[in-house]
């Protein structure tokens, strides 16, 4: 089988994707414009059917609906390693936590110190070579 069929094989809705998560997991929605907007809006569409799923995410620049659809944190806990304004101006309102970060220690912290069950992260369409691109 050739990477493409591959690929083809394992795609799946955002909806199927978000099935994965589970109560209680810590999903990764890594930063910026990296995170993938389809499966912020799937996974909030399950809020009453999960509990305690922690998100950590940083520098989110447009509104998360896991944090917007959750106000009172039943299901879901955003936590941002850094702020950007709208994330600012979530944590004055509650709505978000913040956990201060080093970048310089982020690898160690992921290979040391963190459990991921879920990562969600936006790349690029995959190439012929069977490549995605994490950059924007």
């Amino acid at each position: 089988m050739n990477v493409i069929d591959e690929y083809n094989r394992k795609k799946r809705t955002a909806e199927e994707a978000v099935q994965g998560v589970r109560s209680g997991d810590w999903v990764e929605y890594t930063f910026c414009h990296g995170i993938p907007p389809a499966m912020d809006q799937a996974l909030a569409a399950r809020k009453g059917e999960l509990r305690d799923v922690k998100i950590r995410g940083m520098l989110a620049l447009r509104p998360l609906d896991v944090v917007l659809s959750d106000p009172e944190h039943e299901s879901f806990t955003y936590t941002s390693w850094h702020f950007s304004g709208l994330e600012r101006r979530w944590y004055d309102q509650g709505l978000i936590c913040y956990d201060p970060l080093l970048y310089r220690n982020k690898p160690r912290h992921y290979r040391n110190t963190l459990d991921v069950d879920v990562a969600m992260v936006a790349v690029t369409p995959m190439d012929k070579h069977g490549y995605f691109n994490f950059s924007l």
